[in-house]
């Protein structure tokens, strides 16, 4: 009687682990075969029985009882994170788990080049159809964001200058509104702490440092010119000299909707507040996003006795000290 109930015993534990090893090599299994890409969107409070009837209905799910056996069991059903997915290889139930749990969704990539103002953004976002049916405007001057930014100075009263420039990875469906989030937020990570001690040790305000250094990133693209760049226009600023940048008066024409395709000598008597060649002093708000080696140089601007600067027509720049030097220097560069 005994042997009987060993026996018995020994071949339910070999059923079990031959269910157990199929099970697990069936769980291994590709669940699909991809011949094209699949994306699909699980929306935010999608029932699990209509997530299987989405994943059903793509064609995603070869087992679909196994499937929901395994999620059910093991209590997965109830973590899928919603968003945007793509599917482009074989994944097995356990690969095609995880991947619903991890979020692991479709993203946008976004890139904002340094130097774009606000109305390079709006192109950009645009290009990425991050501003359907969002207004671009209220979007700027909403509670929500400039509320971020007056975190950092309380005289900022703009984003321009705090949407930092970098490359983002969005979860697709996301809106603008989610994107200038991260930006704001990266500005602080990466900038925040350096500022603010600068600004303390130059006796100034961290929106003024980034007033600087977006004029800087627009004056030149060449960082290890930055520096001096910035030395000049403290040193205009020390004896109460005008700046006369002229992408401060591109920047006019921008606030006022309209784009001279070239400067001329009257357009910079142009009547706004960011007119350096009118109005002495730093502009009221930043000109655009400066990048981190701009931001470097309006807090460690290079000693000189420099005052002008002129185009040689090749990225770069020459220093003068005096008008006569800077006279010639234009007679010889800018032919």
């Amino acid at each position: 009687m005994l042997k009987t109930i060993v026996i018995l015993l020994i071949g339910l534990l070999i059923i079990i682990a031959g269910i157990a090893a199929y099970a697990y090599v069936t769980l291994k299994k590709p669940q699909f075969t991809v011949t094209a890409p699949v994306e699909i969107y699980l929306k935010p409070g999608s029932g699990f029985q209509e997530i299987v009837g989405i994943l059903k209905s793509n064609k995603l799910l070869r087992n679909e009882t196994l499937f929901k056996i395994y999620m059910i069991a093991s209590g997965k059903h109830k973590r899928i994170k919603a968003g945007y997915y793509l599917f482009d290889k074989p994944l097995s139930v356990i690969e095609f788990s995880d991947k619903l749990l991890q979020g692991q969704a479709v993203y946008v990539r976004v890139t904002i080049p340094e130097g774009s103002n606000l109305y390079d953004i709006e192109t950009i976002l645009i290009r990425n159809g991050l501003l359907e049916k969002i207004d671009y405007s209220n979007l700027l001057t909403s509670e929500q964001l400039l509320h971020e930014v007056s975190k950092i100075d309380a005289d900022i009263k703009s984003l321009e200058g705090y949407l930092f420039p970098e490359t983002y990875f969005l979860p697709k469906g996301e809106t603008a509104l989610t994107l200038l989030k991260m930006m704001i937020k990266e500005f602080k990570k990466k900038n925040l702490e350096k500022l603010k001690t600068r600004a303390s040790e130059m006796a100034t305000s961290v929106n003024a440092l980034v007033i600087m250094a977006s004029l800087i990133e627009k004056e030149s693209g060449y960082t290890q010119e930055r520096p001096l760049i910035a030395s000049v226009f403290y040193n205009r600023l020390k004896i109460g000299m005008r700046l006369q940048c002229d992408p401060t008066v591109l920047y006019s024409f921008y606030v006022t909707g309209k784009f001279p395709a070239t400067l001329t000598r009257e357009d910079l008597e142009i009547d706004s507040p960011y007119n350096t060649y009118r109005y002495a002093g730093l502009p009221p708000a930043p000109i655009c996003n400066p990048g981190n080696n701009s931001l470097l140089a309006a807090m460690y601007p290079e000693a000189s006795n420099y005052l002008y600067f002129v185009s040689k027509g090749n990225g770069t720049h020459y220093f003068s000290k005096n008008l006569s030097e800077h006279i010639m220097a234009i007679s010889r560069y800018q032919k």
